[in-house]
């Protein structure tokens, strides 16, 4: 007893209060009474409400439907990379098939069973880097490791993957980078020595991830991969072929022409058994059904509904979501106690007119945006699939408060989300298709006028950093030059930047491609020297 007072006077500055000293002697001796306990009260539970979801709510997933074949296909595909059986699954699907949605829900559930997931995309011109895919993909999983990790890789292989990941180096200290393997590197055809380093460097820092645990990678959009970087993918999925990892790639089959290289790679690596190709149809009758009821909580009072949706978007999962955008939107369907409510049978007998494709519904609901959302929301689709605040902010010039207020109207009505995808900017169009629709629909001239402001202000936005997005600058730059000729020298030096870098990271067709621009723009300057010839030749 005295020590225990002994230790509340230590620790509390003070003394046991009288009450709190009989309840201790009470308790020693047996004489605290337990009183009997209360008998539990069961509470019935209430009727539960139907789900009804908003589809502009963007914190309600909707669950993934029609689709367990190609889930079925995706997760053998993974059972095969787990016995060291791996390679390339290849989805192809029309915009709007749900080819994101589906990968996304596969890598969720290898999430949940702590299976590292790399994820990449192609873009059609923003960010135009060397093995652009490659280079996102391993920035996502670059931040998990520690620089013990990174110590056991050869300090080679980490300068490598430097090559097209820099920011590996803040936590790993090169000591003394060698300029090259200790051993030779067999050159693939095709390859010259510098490539085949860079490959081999790419691949061994891959396998050595993957002695960890099974390895998912992810690459968006291959139908806007250049050269170079279908070059590398071949490269790893040959060579990683026996290790647990699985690639999977995803492309639209009408971006691309039938002499594409995606094509003739696809069909090289469907040959040798390292590819598994699969093509992603649009939904069903009974898939579209099933998605509607479920959405609505309303049951089959929207079973004649979910048929004449599907009759107007034939089962392309994002015409249909679109649409059920629009219908909230305009008000014709709304939420009330769980569930949907609105005139069905109107909808559903076709006396409520619903657009006939993606390109137009999408336009109808940018018009109903008020003008200041519309003309940030124009700015932005100049700016890419993915962009930042400060540069839409600096580009638009109406004052942070309007542009966070034009961005909450966009989130609002789902054209765009805030920032999750590998390139880390601050929001992102929900869709490309919806990019690329409100692009398009930009006069030309207009759209001219924007690159050049857009250009203008990365290079005060970015500053520092604008040397490493010069591809994305000379872009911006030659469509604006094509209504302000004084702009052709900044396109010029972006090019040639561009160019050295793809040419340092041994992505000589890129580095081609931009020195042959520039060079073209040199000519219509008539300022082509011996210097700038002797670079593309040695380009």
């Amino acid at each position: 007893m005295y020590k225990r007072q002994a230790v509340v006077r230590e620790e509390l500055g003070a003394e046991p209060v009288v009450e709190t000293t009989e309840l201790y002697q009470a308790i020693l001796e047996g004489r605290f009474a337990i009183g009997r306990a209360r008998p539990v009260q069961i509470v019935p539970l209430a009727p539960s409400v139907p789900a009804g979801r908003d589809p502009l709510d963007a914190t309600v997933p909707s669950r993934l439907v029609g689709r367990k074949q190609e889930l079925a296909f995706l997760h053998a595909c993974w059972q095969g990379a787990r016995t060291g059986h791996g390679g390339l699954a290849l989805i192809s699907g029309e915009a709007g098939m749900g080819k994101t949605r589906l990968v996304e829900e596969f890598a969720d559930h290898l999430r949940w069973q702590g299976v590292r997931v790399l994820w990449g995309r192609c873009y059609e011109f923003e960010r135009l880097l060397p093995y652009q895919p490659v280079a996102e993909a391993l920035r996502t999983t670059l931040p998990a490791l520690t620089p013990a990790e990174l110590e056991e890789f050869p300090a080679w292989t980490v300068a490598e993957v430097a090559r097209l990941a820099p920011e590996v180096l803040e936590k790993f200290v090169l000591s003394s980078v060698e300029g090259r393997p200790g051993f030779e590197v067999a050159v693939a055809p095709g390859l010259n020595e510098e490539q085949a380093r860079l490959f081999e460097g790419l691949a061994r820092f891959l396998a050595g991830l993957s002695s960890h645990g099974a390895l998912l990678i992810t690459l968006e959009d291959l139908h806007w991969a250049n050269e170079s970087t279908l070059q590398l993918i071949h490269y790893l999925v040959r060579r990683l072929a026996e290790h647990q990892i699985l690639m999977v790639g995803t492309f639209r089959p009408e971006a691309i022409g039938l002499q594409h290289p995606l094509l003739a790679l696809r069909r090289r690596l469907t040959r040798e058994g390292l590819a598994k190709p699969m093509h992603l149809s649009r939904l069903s009758p009974a898939a579209v059904e099933t998605l509607v009821v479920e959405m609505s909580g309303a049951g089959e009072a929207v079973t004649p509904l979910a048929e004449r949706l599907y009759h107007e978007t034939e089962g392309n999962p994002f015409f249909l979501m679109e649409i059920g955008k629009a219908l909230f939107e305009t008000g014709a369907i709304r939420i009330e106690q769980g569930a949907w409510q609105g005139d069905f049978a109107r909808i559903s007998e076709g006396k409520l007119p619903l657009p006939t494709g993606v390109s137009e519904i999408i336009q109808a609901r940018v018009r109903r945006l008020n003008d200041e959302t519309q003309e940030a929301l124009h700015l932005a689709a100049v700016l890419g699939r993915e962009f930042d605040f400060d540069l839409l902010n600096a580009v638009w010039g109406q004052g942070e408060e309007a542009t966070l207020e034009a961005l909450d109207d966009l989130l609002r009505h789902r054209l765009i989300e805030e920032g999750t995808g590998p390139m880390g900017r601050d929001y992102a169009f929900t869709h490309h298709k919806i990019q690329e629709v409100v692009y398009a629909g930009i006069p030309r001239r207009r759209r001219q006028h924007t690159h050049a402001r857009v250009g203008t202000a990365m290079e005060s936005v970015y500053d520092s950093e604008a040397d490493a997005l010069a591809g994305e600058l000379a872009f911006h730059f030659q469509r604006g030059r094509q209504l302000d000729r004084s702009l052709t020298e900044k396109a010029i030096v972006y090019l040639l930047q561009a160019g050295d870098q793809a040419r340092l990271a041994y992505a000589h067709q890129e580095a081609v491609d931009h020195y042959r621009q520039a060079l073209e723009l040199l000519k219509e300057q008539g300022a082509v020297s011996y210097t700038h010839l002797t670079l593309l030749t040695k380009a």
